[in-house]
């Protein structure tokens, strides 16, 4: 299985993202990059509610058509390695174990520039095909 992410440098504003998470809403562990997507069925779609909370993930669901993706970059707190230490047991999945055991404490920030899951094969071809078209 494919998990990781190909975005340009200029896609994530780090110190940006880091103020953002810095001013996160009380109670909050994670800020998560989020970024649109059109094809929600093989992403992490998230439902936040006013303040930019998560309050629903949908792991990959062909259910449920959000368009708000999880970019799997984060900014977290000692305080989740705590909860993570604390939960005992073997976490192997992020996204389905730690997500949504973490409801109403992830804050999001988003991107609206371009940014290219390659979490399935046909999504990590068509990443290869415009680094290819790019870089020529």
């Amino acid at each position: 299985k494919i998990s990781s992410i190909i975005f340009e440098e200029s896609v994530i504003d780090i110190p940006t993202l880091l103020k953002a998470h810095k001013n996160r809403k009380k109670g909050c562990l994670i800020t998560m990059v989020t970024f649109n997507t059109d094809t929600p069925e093989t992403c992490g779609i998230v439902e936040t509610d006013s303040s930019d909370i998560v309050i629903k993930f949908h792991e990959k669901s062909s259910l449920f058509k959000g368009y708000k993706a999880n970019g799997a970059i984060y900014v977290f707190e000692k305080s989740l390695l705590d909860f993570l230490d604390n939960s005992n047991k073997e976490i192997s999945d992020f996204s389905n174990e730690v997500i949504p055991e973490l409801l109403g404490k992830i804050q999001t920030w988003h991107t609206n520039k371009p940014f290219m899951d390659i979490g399935t094969l046909k999504s990590l071809q068509k990443a290869r095909s415009f680094w290819e078209t790019i870089n020529k």
